[in-house]
């Protein structure tokens, strides 16, 4: 993949032609010492690193393998398959490996991430996946929780769950094949996956799914307004909470419950 590429700076034609325009006369010209923005570091930052496309260019780099062997361990410690023999008249999917580098704000390189993602696009309706339509917060009903929470004075706490869509529980059986990296040598085992995986159709629905189920046991109820949006009341007030995706969003009056939530 080529590098990303700074703009070239503006041409100085015109600054030219103008200059001759007016009989040679001297420009006004600013003394304020001029910074270089912060989008401009940042994309000198992303110029500087080259990302991968394709698993055989990462197998010649240790950061690139690190970020494969933590997400490996991820999925393997979420007990996100079992290793089998592929059953006959079943064509198992396949998946790759995404690349991409995480940045902190000032653009500095924070770390290298690799996420295994299964290739959805080779699901067949009916055999592997049915629905897959999941609920997603109303940004109106994020401006209001926020806003109210704001001006009530109320604490507000935002979290963000990890690895996410690798929490759903599959109900339909699903057969992909190894990752790449996963055995030195081919292999006629297949994964038979129990968890989902990013690139599934299904994933966002069954991880919604499992989420649902989750805060229904503590026990919240679920808004008929907006299925995103949760509340669990108390003898002393109550609590909010909004999923947005994987993003999260509690706030409340019971500062005691919010805690030990």
């Amino acid at each position: 993949m080529p590098l990303l590429e700074i703009d070239p700076p503006p041409d100085t034609a015109l600054e030219t032609a103008f200059e001759s325009s007016t009989h040679k006369s001297a420009l006004r010209r600013s003394t304020r010492v001029s910074h270089s923005p912060a989008w401009y570091c940042f994309s000198t930052t992303l110029s500087t690193i080259n990302v991968p496309s394709c698993y055989l260019y990462v197998v010649h780099h240790k950061c690139w393998q690190k970020a494969m062997q933590d997400e490996l361990h991820a999925l393997q410690d979420n007990h996100t398959w079992d290793l089998v023999s592929c059953p006959p008249a079943v064509t198992p999917i396949e998946c790759k490996w995404v690349y991409s580098i995480k940045l902190r704000s000032e653009g500095t390189l924070d770390r290298y991430k690799a996420r295994l993602v299964a290739l959805g696009n080779r699901q067949a309706y009916g055999v592997d996946y049915e629905e897959t339509f999941a609920p997603i917060a109303k940004m109106t009903i994020m401006h209001t929780i926020i806003a109210i929470a704001a001006s009530q004075g109320w604490p507000l706490h935002q979290m963000d769950v990890k690895n996410a869509f690798l929490h759903g529980d599959l109900k339909k059986d699903i057969y992909m094949t190894p990752p790449p990296g996963l055995f030195s040598s081919s292999t006629s085992v297949v994964c038979k996956l129990k968890q989902s995986l990013y690139g599934l159709k299904q994933a966002p629905r069954v991880w919604f799914d499992k989420f649902r189920s989750t805060l229904l046991r503590f026990p919240f109820v679920q808004s008929k307004y907006d299925s995103s949006l949760f509340l669990y009341k108390t003898s002393i007030g109550f609590v909010l909470l909004l999923v947005y995706v994987h993003d999260i969003i509690i706030t409340g009056t019971d500062s005691l419950l919010i805690s030990n939530l």
